[in-house]
């Protein structure tokens, strides 16, 4: 009897013990998360699936003025970037200015008249299957995010021993080109063909494709341009979203945020409903 009694202490004490430590209760909120009048924030977690070959080039077919490109860039805006002098030429901007930003419509065929960059050859040139990913779910990698001004930027493609090595890749983002015909409409370039390679955050044009190096020089001794991919300049692959130009034209894509707009995607539309 002593024994039992001694056991059935035991237990009780650990029952006790047991339900001072156990887990508090779980409390289900009424109503659905993110809906109006609740304090709940929708929260969703994205566990996907991605390679390296997710960052490899969204379209691998010829150019074709026919058709519309989807990407950063809207198609049918023409856009500038800047420059800067160096010493005695001039070249683009690679610091947190250089950007593209839109400047005027192009024409039925996506063409900007040779003064401008043309969005349709723009997306086709640079855009990775993983920027229409987070185009599609975010609205774009932003890389500036300010009250009047949204620049989004494209994946970074790795090159070197160390990394899958996409530098002109035939298979992860192949170099590209178009004729000097279509140079002449589509960019501010004249070449009798127009040579495009992607690298890392950045897009290089050439009058040649026996560029090797992303770190290739562009500029020899007094200012003499040399071969390499960038005979044309690099230039940085980040553009200016939502402005209200491209606002206008791309309504699903640029929402109002205030006085101005700003780039939402699958998930900031499904968490306001």
């Amino acid at each position: 009897m002593l024994a039992a009694a001694a056991m059935f202490a035991a237990f009780a004490t650990f029952a006790t013990s047991a339900t001072a430590f156990a887990a508090p209760p779980l409390v289900v909120p009424y109503g659905h998360l993110g809906e109006a009048g609740t304090s709940l924030a929708p929260n969703l977690l994205l566990n996907l699936s991605l390679t390296f070959e997710d960052a490899a080039a969204a379209y691998r077919d010829p150019y074709s003025g026919d058709i519309e490109y989807a990407g950063y860039f809207n198609p049918r805006l023409c856009y500038t970037y800047p420059g800067k002098v160096r010493g005695s030429v001039t070249e683009p901007e690679l610091d947190a200015r250089g950007y593209f930003s839109p400047s005027r419509p192009a024409n039925a065929r996506h063409e900007c008249g040779g003064a401008a960059f043309s969005g349709n050859l723009m997306n086709w040139a640079s855009a990775a299957t993983l920027d229409l990913l987070r185009l599609g779910l975010t609205g774009g990698d932003r890389g500036i995010d300010e009250a009047g001004l949204t620049v989004v930027q494209r994946a970074w493609l790795p090159d070197g021993a160390v990394n899958p090595d996409f530098y002109a890749h035939p298979q992860h983002f192949a170099r590209k080109s178009i004729s000097g015909a279509d140079a002449a409409k589509l960019t501010p370039f004249a070449a009798e063909t127009l040579y495009i390679v992607s690298c890392r955050n950045r897009i290089l044009f050439s009058n040649t494709q026996k560029g090797k190096a992303c770190d290739a020089p562009r500029f020899g001794a007094g200012g003499r341009r040399l071969v390499s991919d960038k005979y044309f300049g690099e230039f940085n692959v980040r553009v200016s979203v939502c402005t209200s130009d491209d606002s206008a034209l791309r309504p699903d894509l640029c929402r109002p945020y205030g006085s101005s707009f700003k780039p939402e995607g699958a998930i900031q539309n499904s968490g306001k409903r």
